[in-house]
Protein backbone atom coordinates (compact mmCIF):
# COMPACT_ATOMS: atom_id res chain seq x y z
CA UNK A 1 0.00 0.00 0.00
CA UNK A 2 1.53 3.29 -1.04
CA UNK A 3 2.41 5.52 2.40
CA UNK A 4 -0.12 8.16 1.06
CA UNK A 5 -3.42 5.52 0.88
CA UNK A 6 -2.26 4.18 4.44
CA UNK A 7 -1.98 7.71 5.88
CA UNK A 8 -5.45 8.64 4.62
CA UNK A 9 -7.13 5.54 5.77
CA UNK A 10 -5.53 5.46 9.12
CA UNK A 11 -6.85 9.52 9.58
CA UNK A 12 -10.10 7.98 8.35
CA UNK A 13 -10.30 5.18 10.87
CA UNK A 14 -9.56 7.56 13.50
CA UNK A 15 -12.37 10.24 12.02
CA UNK A 16 -14.70 7.75 11.63
CA UNK A 17 -14.19 4.68 13.42
CA UNK A 18 -12.52 6.22 16.40
CA UNK A 19 -9.56 4.20 15.72
CA UNK A 20 -5.87 5.62 17.37
CA UNK A 21 -3.12 6.72 15.48
CA UNK A 22 -0.64 4.33 14.91
CA UNK A 23 2.38 5.06 17.75
CA UNK A 24 5.01 7.25 15.65
CA UNK A 25 2.18 8.23 12.52
CA UNK A 26 3.20 11.27 10.93
CA UNK A 27 1.96 12.52 7.77
CA UNK A 28 4.46 12.79 4.68
CA UNK A 29 3.41 15.63 2.83
CA UNK A 30 0.39 17.43 3.37
CA UNK A 31 -0.53 19.08 -0.30
CA UNK A 32 -0.70 15.31 -1.18
CA UNK A 33 -3.20 13.98 1.40
CA UNK A 34 -5.38 17.03 0.71
CA UNK A 35 -5.65 16.44 -2.31
CA UNK A 36 -6.21 12.67 -1.98
CA UNK A 37 -9.05 13.53 0.73
CA UNK A 38 -10.67 16.04 -1.78
CA UNK A 39 -11.07 13.29 -4.66
CA UNK A 40 -12.77 11.97 -1.89
CA UNK A 41 -14.72 14.47 -0.02
CA UNK A 42 -13.48 13.95 2.83
CA UNK A 43 -10.60 16.32 3.71
CA UNK A 44 -13.14 18.68 6.02
CA UNK A 45 -13.80 15.33 8.09
CA UNK A 46 -10.21 14.92 8.47
CA UNK A 47 -9.73 18.16 10.30
CA UNK A 48 -10.48 17.27 13.40
CA UNK A 49 -8.45 14.42 13.87
CA UNK A 50 -5.16 16.59 11.98
CA UNK A 51 -5.59 19.36 14.27
CA UNK A 52 -5.92 17.77 17.78
CA UNK A 53 -2.69 15.26 16.57
CA UNK A 54 -0.71 18.36 15.20
CA UNK A 55 0.27 16.61 12.48
CA UNK A 56 0.51 19.81 9.81
CA UNK A 57 1.91 23.02 10.53
CA UNK A 58 -0.84 26.06 10.45
CA UNK A 59 -0.02 26.51 6.32
CA UNK A 60 -0.72 22.70 5.46
CA UNK A 61 -3.99 22.31 7.63
CA UNK A 62 -5.27 25.88 6.45
CA UNK A 63 -7.17 23.80 3.83
CA UNK A 64 -8.58 20.99 5.60
CA UNK A 65 -9.81 23.13 7.83
CA UNK A 66 -11.61 25.53 4.90
CA UNK A 67 -13.11 22.34 3.41
CA UNK A 68 -14.39 21.33 7.14
CA UNK A 69 -15.69 24.75 7.17
CA UNK A 70 -17.48 24.38 3.60
CA UNK A 71 -18.99 21.15 4.73
CA UNK A 72 -20.42 22.32 7.42
CA UNK A 73 -22.11 25.24 5.95
CA UNK A 74 -23.25 23.30 2.90
CA UNK A 75 -24.84 20.27 5.05
CA UNK A 76 -26.52 22.81 7.35
CA UNK A 77 -27.73 24.19 3.75
CA UNK A 78 -28.90 20.89 2.82
CA UNK A 79 -30.50 20.02 6.05
CA UNK A 80 -32.80 23.32 6.07
CA UNK A 81 -34.32 22.53 2.59
CA UNK A 82 -34.68 19.20 3.18
CA UNK A 83 -36.75 20.09 5.87
CA UNK A 84 -38.93 22.33 4.12
CA UNK A 85 -39.18 20.22 1.09
CA UNK A 86 -40.28 17.16 3.44
CA UNK A 87 -42.75 19.62 5.02
CA UNK A 88 -44.22 20.37 1.39
CA UNK A 89 -44.63 17.00 0.49
CA UNK A 90 -46.15 15.87 3.94
CA UNK A 91 -48.51 18.79 3.40
CA UNK A 92 -49.64 17.57 0.22
CA UNK A 93 -49.92 13.99 1.10
CA UNK A 94 -46.90 12.68 -0.75
CA UNK A 95 -45.63 9.07 0.65
CA UNK A 96 -41.89 9.84 0.16
CA UNK A 97 -38.38 7.84 1.20
CA UNK A 98 -34.75 9.94 2.05
CA UNK A 99 -32.07 8.27 -0.29
CA UNK A 100 -27.87 8.32 0.10
CA UNK A 101 -27.00 11.21 2.05
CA UNK A 102 -29.78 12.44 3.55
CA UNK A 103 -30.72 9.30 5.20
CA UNK A 104 -27.04 8.25 5.82
CA UNK A 105 -25.78 11.55 7.44
CA UNK A 106 -27.39 11.12 10.82
CA UNK A 107 -25.21 7.57 10.96
CA UNK A 108 -21.92 9.94 10.88
CA UNK A 109 -19.79 11.30 13.75
CA UNK A 110 -20.68 14.41 13.06
CA UNK A 111 -23.44 15.28 10.43
CA UNK A 112 -21.51 17.41 8.35
CA UNK A 113 -19.04 14.67 7.78
CA UNK A 114 -21.10 13.48 5.19
CA UNK A 115 -21.02 15.88 2.72
CA UNK A 116 -23.20 15.45 -0.58
CA UNK A 117 -23.68 17.63 -3.91
CA UNK A 118 -27.39 17.11 -4.09
CA UNK A 119 -30.97 16.08 -2.13
CA UNK A 120 -32.26 12.34 -3.32
CA UNK A 121 -35.65 11.56 -2.21
CA UNK A 122 -38.04 8.76 -3.82
CA UNK A 123 -41.67 9.34 -4.52
CA UNK A 124 -44.01 6.93 -5.99
CA UNK A 125 -43.89 7.03 -10.02
CA UNK A 126 -47.06 7.84 -10.22
CA UNK A 127 -46.68 11.19 -7.88
CA UNK A 128 -43.80 13.23 -9.88
CA UNK A 129 -46.29 15.36 -11.00
CA UNK A 130 -48.38 16.12 -7.47
CA UNK A 131 -44.60 15.90 -6.00
CA UNK A 132 -43.34 18.87 -8.55
CA UNK A 133 -45.86 20.99 -8.21
CA UNK A 134 -46.05 21.10 -4.12
CA UNK A 135 -42.26 21.91 -4.45
CA UNK A 136 -41.96 24.11 -7.05
CA UNK A 137 -45.20 26.15 -6.01
CA UNK A 138 -44.20 26.11 -2.00
CA UNK A 139 -40.64 26.76 -2.55
CA UNK A 140 -39.94 28.29 -5.68
CA UNK A 141 -37.75 25.78 -6.51
CA UNK A 142 -37.57 24.98 -10.60
CA UNK A 143 -38.12 21.91 -12.73
CA UNK A 144 -35.02 21.41 -15.09
CA UNK A 145 -34.55 17.85 -16.42
CA UNK A 146 -37.05 14.78 -15.86
CA UNK A 147 -35.16 11.50 -17.17
CA UNK A 148 -35.70 7.95 -16.91
CA UNK A 149 -35.69 7.55 -13.08
CA UNK A 150 -35.84 11.02 -11.66
CA UNK A 151 -36.33 14.98 -11.95
CA UNK A 152 -33.90 17.27 -11.26
CA UNK A 153 -35.18 20.27 -9.06
CA UNK A 154 -33.67 23.27 -8.56
CA UNK A 155 -33.63 25.67 -5.63
CA UNK A 156 -33.92 29.78 -5.87
CA UNK A 157 -30.66 30.67 -7.22
CA UNK A 158 -29.41 27.44 -7.64
CA UNK A 159 -27.48 26.81 -4.71
CA UNK A 160 -29.59 23.32 -3.79
CA UNK A 161 -30.14 20.53 -6.29
CA UNK A 162 -32.94 18.23 -5.62
CA UNK A 163 -32.89 14.78 -7.63
CA UNK A 164 -36.86 13.38 -7.06
CA UNK A 165 -36.40 9.75 -7.97
CA UNK A 166 -39.76 7.93 -9.26
CA UNK A 167 -37.90 4.54 -9.42
CA UNK A 168 -34.56 2.70 -8.25
CA UNK A 169 -35.01 0.42 -11.71
CA UNK A 170 -30.89 -0.02 -12.93
CA UNK A 171 -31.06 -1.89 -15.90
CA UNK A 172 -27.67 -3.75 -15.09
CA UNK A 173 -29.05 -5.19 -11.75
CA UNK A 174 -30.45 -8.38 -13.72
CA UNK A 175 -32.87 -8.34 -10.59
CA UNK A 176 -36.53 -6.96 -10.33
CA UNK A 177 -35.73 -6.02 -7.00
CA UNK A 178 -34.50 -2.78 -7.27
CA UNK A 179 -37.55 -1.70 -8.80
CA UNK A 180 -39.74 -2.98 -6.43
CA UNK A 181 -38.50 -0.72 -3.95
CA UNK A 182 -41.95 0.40 -2.05
CA UNK A 183 -42.05 -3.46 -1.10
CA UNK A 184 -39.30 -2.89 0.86
CA UNK A 185 -40.51 0.08 3.07
CA UNK A 186 -42.31 0.73 6.04
CA UNK A 187 -43.89 4.26 7.36
CA UNK A 188 -42.96 6.02 9.74
CA UNK A 189 -45.60 6.58 12.01
CA UNK A 190 -48.82 8.71 10.73
CA UNK A 191 -46.57 10.68 8.66
CA UNK A 192 -45.76 10.00 4.71
CA UNK A 193 -42.42 9.76 5.24
CA UNK A 194 -40.99 6.01 4.36
CA UNK A 195 -37.74 4.34 5.24
CA UNK A 196 -35.96 1.40 3.29
CA UNK A 197 -35.56 -1.65 5.59
CA UNK A 198 -31.78 -1.71 6.51
CA UNK A 199 -31.10 -4.98 3.93
CA UNK A 200 -32.55 -2.98 1.12
CA UNK A 201 -31.10 0.04 1.93
CA UNK A 202 -27.04 -1.94 2.16
CA UNK A 203 -28.56 -3.26 -1.18
CA UNK A 204 -29.39 -0.26 -2.77
CA UNK A 205 -26.03 1.34 -1.75
CA UNK A 206 -23.96 -1.43 -2.74
CA UNK A 207 -25.70 -0.63 -6.47
CA UNK A 208 -25.12 2.90 -6.25
CA UNK A 209 -21.45 2.21 -5.89
CA UNK A 210 -21.02 0.00 -8.98
CA UNK A 211 -22.82 2.71 -10.88
CA UNK A 212 -19.77 4.74 -9.77
CA UNK A 213 -17.77 2.08 -10.36
CA UNK A 214 -18.83 1.53 -14.13
CA UNK A 215 -18.10 5.04 -14.63
CA UNK A 216 -14.40 4.77 -13.30
CA UNK A 217 -14.95 5.96 -10.05
CA UNK A 218 -16.62 5.11 -6.59
CA UNK A 219 -14.79 6.77 -3.88
CA UNK A 220 -14.17 5.19 -0.29
CA UNK A 221 -17.17 7.04 0.80
CA UNK A 222 -19.68 4.76 0.00
CA UNK A 223 -17.78 2.05 1.41
CA UNK A 224 -17.66 3.75 5.06
CA UNK A 225 -21.54 4.33 4.21
CA UNK A 226 -21.96 0.86 3.76
CA UNK A 227 -19.99 0.13 7.10
CA UNK A 228 -21.97 2.19 9.02
CA UNK A 229 -25.29 1.49 8.01
CA UNK A 230 -24.43 -2.21 8.90
CA UNK A 231 -23.53 -1.45 12.45
CA UNK A 232 -27.79 -1.40 13.30
CA UNK A 233 -29.66 -4.83 12.90
CA UNK A 234 -30.48 -6.07 9.50
CA UNK A 235 -31.59 -9.11 7.95
CA UNK A 236 -28.41 -10.88 6.93
CA UNK A 237 -30.70 -13.95 5.02
CA UNK A 238 -32.51 -11.16 3.34
CA UNK A 239 -29.57 -9.08 1.83
CA UNK A 240 -28.14 -12.24 0.93
CA UNK A 241 -30.85 -13.84 -1.44
CA UNK A 242 -31.36 -10.31 -3.09
CA UNK A 243 -27.08 -10.20 -3.38
CA UNK A 244 -27.17 -14.15 -4.89
CA UNK A 245 -30.44 -13.45 -7.13
CA UNK A 246 -27.72 -10.70 -9.23
CA UNK A 247 -24.67 -12.10 -8.85
CA UNK A 248 -22.99 -9.37 -5.93
CA UNK A 249 -22.21 -12.05 -2.88
CA UNK A 250 -18.46 -11.77 -3.74
CA UNK A 251 -18.72 -8.02 -4.32
CA UNK A 252 -20.42 -7.42 -1.31
CA UNK A 253 -18.60 -9.82 0.56
CA UNK A 254 -15.43 -7.48 -0.11
CA UNK A 255 -16.82 -4.06 -0.02
CA UNK A 256 -18.01 -5.21 3.81
CA UNK A 257 -14.50 -6.19 4.58
CA UNK A 258 -12.99 -3.11 3.13
CA UNK A 259 -15.36 -1.02 4.91
CA UNK A 260 -15.35 -2.74 8.44
CA UNK A 261 -11.66 -2.63 8.08
CA UNK A 262 -11.35 0.91 8.24
CA UNK A 263 -13.64 1.93 10.47
CA UNK A 264 -11.54 -0.73 13.07
CA UNK A 265 -8.27 0.33 12.13
CA UNK A 266 -7.37 -2.86 10.82
CA UNK A 267 -4.43 -4.02 8.07
CA UNK A 268 -6.21 -3.93 4.34
CA UNK A 269 -5.21 -7.10 2.34
CA UNK A 270 -5.96 -9.02 -0.35
CA UNK A 271 -8.79 -8.16 -2.69
CA UNK A 272 -9.86 -5.32 -0.46
CA UNK A 273 -6.93 -3.68 -0.69
CA UNK A 274 -7.45 -4.20 -4.69
CA UNK A 275 -10.49 -2.96 -4.42
CA UNK A 276 -9.45 0.03 -2.07
CA UNK A 277 -6.65 1.33 -4.35
CA UNK A 278 -9.16 1.11 -7.29
CA UNK A 279 -12.00 3.47 -5.86
CA UNK A 280 -9.46 5.44 -4.35
CA UNK A 281 -7.66 6.43 -7.52
CA UNK A 282 -10.91 6.68 -9.54
CA UNK A 283 -12.18 8.79 -6.63
CA UNK A 284 -15.89 9.69 -6.33
CA UNK A 285 -16.88 10.35 -10.01
CA UNK A 286 -13.94 8.32 -12.12
CA UNK A 287 -12.59 9.88 -15.48
CA UNK A 288 -13.71 9.09 -18.92
CA UNK A 289 -10.93 7.11 -19.91
CA UNK A 290 -11.37 4.86 -16.77
CA UNK A 291 -14.95 4.62 -17.96
CA UNK A 292 -13.84 2.74 -20.81
CA UNK A 293 -11.08 0.98 -19.02
CA UNK A 294 -13.79 -0.80 -17.03
CA UNK A 295 -16.37 -1.78 -20.07
CA UNK A 296 -12.89 -3.79 -21.39
CA UNK A 297 -11.81 -5.32 -18.57
CA UNK A 298 -15.68 -6.37 -18.10
CA UNK A 299 -15.16 -8.01 -21.60
CA UNK A 300 -17.07 -5.35 -23.82
CA UNK A 301 -14.63 -3.77 -26.05
CA UNK A 302 -17.05 -2.64 -28.47
CA UNK A 303 -18.96 -0.68 -25.73
CA UNK A 304 -15.52 0.95 -24.17
CA UNK A 305 -15.38 2.47 -27.91
CA UNK A 306 -18.86 3.74 -28.19
CA UNK A 307 -18.47 5.67 -24.72
CA UNK A 308 -15.72 7.32 -26.12
CA UNK A 309 -17.38 8.01 -29.26
CA UNK A 310 -20.63 8.90 -27.40
CA UNK A 311 -18.56 11.44 -24.80
CA UNK A 312 -17.18 13.39 -27.53
CA UNK A 313 -20.08 13.77 -29.10
CA UNK A 314 -21.66 14.72 -25.93
CA UNK A 315 -19.34 17.15 -25.53
CA UNK A 316 -19.56 18.77 -28.79
CA UNK A 317 -22.91 18.93 -29.17
CA UNK A 318 -25.28 18.95 -25.43
CA UNK A 319 -28.54 18.02 -25.51
CA UNK A 320 -30.72 20.83 -24.94
CA UNK A 321 -31.34 20.55 -21.80
CA UNK A 322 -27.88 19.89 -20.79
CA UNK A 323 -27.09 23.10 -22.41
CA UNK A 324 -29.89 25.15 -20.69
CA UNK A 325 -28.23 24.60 -17.34
CA UNK A 326 -25.08 27.35 -18.98
CA UNK A 327 -27.91 29.08 -21.09
CA UNK A 328 -31.48 29.04 -18.95
CA UNK A 329 -33.12 31.05 -21.78
CA UNK A 330 -32.26 27.77 -24.10
CA UNK A 331 -35.22 26.23 -21.89
CA UNK A 332 -37.38 28.21 -23.03
CA UNK A 333 -36.76 28.91 -26.28
CA UNK A 334 -35.38 25.74 -28.16
CA UNK A 335 -34.27 28.16 -30.91
CA UNK A 336 -31.46 29.70 -29.95
CA UNK A 337 -29.73 25.99 -29.35
CA UNK A 338 -27.56 26.79 -32.69
CA UNK A 339 -26.92 30.26 -31.29
CA UNK A 340 -25.77 28.39 -27.88
CA UNK A 341 -23.56 25.49 -29.75
CA UNK A 342 -21.61 28.47 -31.28
CA UNK A 343 -21.34 30.43 -28.00
CA UNK A 344 -19.96 27.53 -26.80
CA UNK A 345 -17.77 26.37 -29.24
CA UNK A 346 -16.57 30.14 -28.96
CA UNK A 347 -15.72 30.04 -25.83
CA UNK A 348 -13.82 26.72 -26.40
CA UNK A 349 -11.48 27.85 -28.79
CA UNK A 350 -10.80 31.62 -27.09
CA UNK A 351 -11.28 30.60 -23.72
CA UNK A 352 -8.59 27.92 -23.43
CA UNK A 353 -10.21 25.37 -22.93
CA UNK A 354 -10.06 23.60 -26.27
CA UNK A 355 -6.16 23.28 -25.46
CA UNK A 356 -6.80 21.81 -21.70
CA UNK A 357 -9.41 19.40 -23.26
CA UNK A 358 -6.83 18.58 -25.86
CA UNK A 359 -3.94 17.70 -23.60
CA UNK A 360 -6.56 15.74 -21.09
CA UNK A 361 -7.65 13.77 -24.01
CA UNK A 362 -3.79 13.55 -25.09
CA UNK A 363 -3.11 11.99 -21.15
CA UNK A 364 -6.49 9.64 -21.47
CA UNK A 365 -4.77 8.20 -24.59
CA UNK A 366 -1.47 7.37 -23.19
CA UNK A 367 -2.66 5.78 -20.13
CA UNK A 368 -5.67 4.41 -21.28
CA UNK A 369 -4.19 0.55 -21.41
CA UNK A 370 -2.31 0.85 -18.18
CA UNK A 371 -4.52 -0.32 -15.89
CA UNK A 372 -6.48 -2.87 -17.57
CA UNK A 373 -4.54 -5.92 -16.92
CA UNK A 374 -5.13 -4.53 -13.32
CA UNK A 375 -8.63 -3.91 -13.83
CA UNK A 376 -9.35 -6.93 -15.48
CA UNK A 377 -8.11 -9.36 -12.28
CA UNK A 378 -9.62 -6.92 -9.76
CA UNK A 379 -13.45 -7.31 -11.90
CA UNK A 380 -12.93 -11.08 -12.59
CA UNK A 381 -12.29 -11.45 -8.70
CA UNK A 382 -14.98 -9.50 -7.56
CA UNK A 383 -17.25 -11.84 -9.80
CA UNK A 384 -18.49 -8.93 -12.14
CA UNK A 385 -16.78 -9.41 -15.03
CA UNK A 386 -18.22 -11.10 -18.45
CA UNK A 387 -15.07 -12.67 -19.20
CA UNK A 388 -14.47 -16.34 -17.40
CA UNK A 389 -11.81 -16.59 -15.00
CA UNK A 390 -8.88 -18.13 -16.42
Amino acid sequence: MEARVREFLALLSAAIGGARLPEGFSVSDGGTLFALASRQDLAGALFPVLSRGGLLDEAQLTPFREAQLEAIRHTTLLSHELSRITAALEDAGIDHVLLKGAQLRALWPAPWMRTSCDIDILIREDALAAASDAITKALGYTLRLVGFRDASLYSPGDSVHLELHFSLRDPKARSEALGAAWDYAARVGDTHEYRLRPEFAIFFLLFHLLGHMDLGGGGIRPVIDLALLRRAPYDEAALAALLADCGLSRFAATVFSLGDAILAGNAVEGLPLALCNWLIDGGLYGETHRHAVVKRAKGDTRKARRIRRRYVLARLFPKRRELALSYPALARHAWLYPACILRRFFRLIFGGRLALALRRRRAERRMRDVPIETAEQLFSALGLSDKKTP
